[in-house]
């Protein structure tokens, strides 16, 4: 059987290491027959069968595993200021809990007057209406004019202050946010951190916050004029961006 180059060469190669090997241990140990005390120099086809057999070893990796998610979490509460791991794994259950309580909130918790008022404003300036002419009305219009884009999007529908309680709640997250960066620029992170959830916890705030009233606009443009002003040295742009910020909290109430 003929042999092609690439074998050919594979042999040469073994039978020289043999070779080499052999002339070795008779040298050193002055075995003339080529073997080893006690047990004979692998042959040439030996060793050929062994290379050809040879599989890289297998590395079994656990990513996400106990040791890495207590590195990742430790570095967490390093970041906030949390110890570890008890008040950590207090502060995430708790925020983990308003989560829930907040999804739980926008789809059981009843509907107040409010809201029907001010859906009915949106529903006029949905069809052309003006408000203080057309409608009678005690609030500044900005929350209404700019729920009008998404009330036409949604259209009439049963569930339509559901999905308004839905559309408000970036609002939500706004406010929270702004919370724990006015507590971390006053105090430290873990002070914001507390407050954040702990405001977000308060009783009243949790019911009246879901609401589609024109509170949950004014409170989040508020919060961000404060954190802009904490933010950094008072300049021109700042103090434009804050009063910016204060026009539009003061015509949305």
């Amino acid at each position: 059987m003929e042999l092609g180059p690439g074998n050919v060469f594979l042999a040469g190669l073994l039978k020289l290491i043999s070779k080499r090997r052999g002339d070795a241990q008779r040298r050193h140990l002055g075995n003339p027959r080529g073997h080893v005390r006690g047990r004979s120099v692998p042959s040439t086809s030996a060793q050929l069968l062994r290379i050809m057999s040879w599989r890289p070893a297998a590395t079994t990796t656990t990513p996400g595993s106990p040791n890495q998610w207590r590195a990742l979490t430790g570095r967490i509460a390093d970041y906030f200021g949390l110890s570890y791991p008890h008040e950590f794994t207090s502060a995430a259950s708790l925020f983990i809990a308003l989560i829930f309580l907040r999804a739980n909130t926008i789809t059981h918790y009843r509907f107040a007057r409010d809201e029907a008022q001010h859906l009915h404003l949106v529903w006029g300036w949905a069809r052309g209406f003006v408000q203080y002419r057309d409608l009678a009305d005690n609030h500044m219009p900005l929350f209404h004019i700019l729920w009008t884009p998404i009330y036409r999007l949604i259209g009439d529908c049963g569930t339509i202050l559901y999905w308004m309680r839905i559309v408000l709640q970036p609002l939500y997250i706004v406010a929270f946010w702004c919370t724990y960066r006015i507590g971390s620029l006053l105090f430290s992170r873990r002070v914001g951190v507390w407050a954040a959830i702990l405001v977000g916890l308060s009783i009243d705030y949790v019911f009246n916050s879901v609401e589609f009233r024109t509170d949950n606009l004014w409170a989040p443009l508020w919060l961000l004029c404060i954190w802009v002003l904490l933010n950094g040295a008072l300049t021109m742009r700042r103090a434009l961006i804050a009063g910016l910020l204060m026009g539009l909290a003061l015509a949305s109430p």
